[in-house]
């Protein structure tokens, strides 16, 4: 789980994806992942849904997902 959280991006109700900066094994780790509220209680809590990269493979990552974004502008979604 991320150290320190830089943005938080509500999806729905009770659900959140959180982008987070940890050190892991002395390695600078990115930790995207989804949180989600717990019943009954007023915290959400992190869930298997996510990932964690190294901070080295961020511009790789970024460059991915501009991809995507411009083949889906495209409608080429599918």
């Amino acid at each position: 789980m991320a150290d320190r959280t830089v943005a938080t991006i509500e999806t729905r109700p009770g659900e959140e994806i959180r982008v987070g900066v940890s050190t892991y094994a002395g390695a600078v780790m990115v930790d995207v992942r989804v949180f989600a509220a717990v019943p009954k209680k007023l915290t959400r809590v992190a869930t298997k849904r996510g990932v964690s990269f190294r901070l080295d493979r961020l511009r790789q990552i970024i460059a991915a997902l501009e991809a995507v974004e411009r083949r889906a502008g495209e409608g080429g979604g599918g």
